[in-house]
């Protein structure tokens, strides 16, 4: 099975335990769906010379999925999300560029903190793991621009890492609302040949909703 169906697959078990979890803990708060969309920075943690590139810099790209938290309390909750990411980063040569185009399913499982009950601001932390979704290389030179489809001999699908954030969250005209700002550090080697690790990062910024 893919890695991207296997993220499917484990994220539908969590909605499966949604309606039976708020059965059972009803004095609780209730728990809430998500929704969200922003902007993304990513880059790539490439051991120095890997590319043998002049220079490296950030791709700027997007993030949007949906997800459920559950209370644990009035101040702490867990967080089961799925997201679609753009990845990757741009490495300049002297007659050309090329830019690894690396998007990414993925399911953040977190733990949320507010630092008091109700609206205001909190802070977020744990893991993620998901699947690279159809990697490619893209070269733009004075012939145009040229997609290749990275290697699956010497690149890996399955991602996993940290993230760390905060943001805040408020009510308005009878919505409630949400801003993020976190950072995520893969910690997967998405190389399999030699010539030294290759890991993700983002930084990533997001406005949602929660119904």
């Amino acid at each position: 099975m893919k890695p991207s169906k296997i993220v499917l697959l484990v994220f539908s078990l969590f909605l499966l335990f949604i309606p039976y979890s708020d059965g059972v803990q009803s004095s609780k708060p209730r728990g809430s769906i998500l929704a969200f969309i922003g902007p993304v920075i990513s880059n790539e943690s490439a051991t120095e010379g890997l590319f043998q590139a002049q220079s490296k810099k950030a791709r700027f790209g997007f993030t949007a999925g949906g997800g459920y938290e559950h209370p644990l309390d009035l101040r702490m909750a867990l967080q089961f999300r799925l997201l679609y990411t753009t990845g990757g980063a741009i490495y300049e040569y002297g007659s050309y560029t090329m830019t690894t185009r690396e998007n990414s399913l993925e399911i953040p499982c977190l733990f949320k903190y507010k630092f008091k009950p109700g609206e205001g601001l909190f802070a977020i932390g744990g893991i993620f793991f998901g699947s690279l979704l159809s990697p490619v290389h893209v070269i733009e030179d004075d012939q145009g621009t040229h997609e290749t489809a990275m290697d699956p001999d010497r690149i890996r699908e399955f991602l996993y890492g940290l993230i760390v954030g905060g943001g805040y969250e408020m009510t308005v005209r009878g919505v409630r609302m949400f801003g993020e700002l976190a950072y995520k550090q893969g910690l997967a080697n998405i190389k399999k040949d030699e010539g030294g690790p290759l890991r993700l990062n983002t930084i990533n910024l997001i406005a949602g909703v929660k119904f």
